[in-house]
């Protein structure tokens, strides 16, 4: 199973502070916005790096379960 999730950035805000999946399933996340951000896991299990503008990162959770994240460049 993949889910696609597009990260379109307002006021550098993501859509979603937080996911909850399935085993088994891989996230992509797009940046649209006019600046870098990053897809951080808020307990240290994932870390896009910087992702530039029209860039994308993918992450496939093994573990179904709620993952709370975070840009790390715009931490507030």
């Amino acid at each position: 199973m993949t889910d696609l999730i597009d990260q379109r950035m307002n006021k550098m805000i993501f859509k979603m502070l937080f996911i909850i999946i399935t085993a088994n399933t891989t996230i992509t996340w797009m940046n649209k916005d006019g600046v870098a951000h990053t897809v951080t896991s808020n307990t240290g299990i994932f870390d896009s790096g910087t992702i530039n503008t029209n860039g994308i990162y993918s992450h496939l959770f093994s573990t179904a379960g709620s993952y709370p994240y975070h840009c790390s460049l715009h931490p507030s």
